[in-house]
């Protein structure tokens, strides 16, 4: 009989602990904090006063073996000659140009379609979700300054269509919002964004899993 009330104790305690964790993951506020800058993301997240970073991960500490083969010199036989040398430094600086070139843009229009594909659960979802502090400075910049003219009307009109959207989910609150037409191409490291998003964490973590598996059927991830 004692054991058997044992039992029972532990397993009340247990639903009950359960139970707080519920009643906290769906009324307890916290913030993701989004940044971007300079191309890198970065993720936080805020829980009261307790603040952790999701993305970048800090990089694990390397073992001192690892470090010891990386820094002993390579032998004879690993040393390219000078010939060798100048032809990989060729092939690379052709290579690196076309990558810069071919940047990727992001496609807000794919983002926009996904996001109307929200169905009613996921709406009252998201009317849970605040999206605050909301800065963006985006230079806009093209071959010539014909086709910035033309990309910069895009760029605006596609924000504007995903603004839109994104309001009939979400609450939004801007606090600065600055997209211009850089026809000189000087501004590039100006390009930034940050916003903070709010909610309990289960509606985040709801939220979070919806919104990838969206984007990446549009083939936006």
């Amino acid at each position: 009989m004692t054991a058997f009330l044992t039992v029972l104790a532990v397993l009340g305690w247990t639903l009950l602990a359960l139970l707080v964790l519920a009643v906290l993951a769906f009324a307890l506020p916290a913030w993701v904090l989004v940044d971007w800058r300079g191309g890198a993301w970065t993720l936080r997240a805020r829980v009261l006063c307790v603040t952790v970073r999701l993305y970048p991960r800090p990089a694990r500490k390397k073992r001192e073996k690892t470090k010891k083969k990386r820094t002993e010199p390579a032998g004879p036989a690993a040393e390219k000659p000078p010939e060798a040398q100048q032809a990989a430094k060729e092939k690379a600086a052709p290579a690196g140009k076309k990558q810069k070139n071919k940047k990727r843009r992001l496609p807000l229009g794919k983002i926009a379609d996904s996001l109307r594909t929200a169905g009613g659960f996921m709406r009252r979802v998201l009317r849970f979700v605040r999206v605050s502090d909301i800065e963006l400075t985006l230079p806009v910049h093209d071959e010539d300054a014909a086709l910035t003219a033309i990309r910069y009307g895009r760029v605006q009109a596609s924000l504007g269509a995903l603004t839109g959207v994104l309001r009939n989910l979400v609450r939004l609150d801007f606090k600065h919002v600055n997209i211009f037409a850089d026809f000189d191409g000087v501004c590039e490291n100006q390009a930034s964004f940050s916003c903070k998003i709010g909610a309990p964490p289960a509606i985040i973590a709801i939220a979070a899993v919806w919104a990838y598996m969206r984007l990446t059927e549009a083939k936006v991830l």
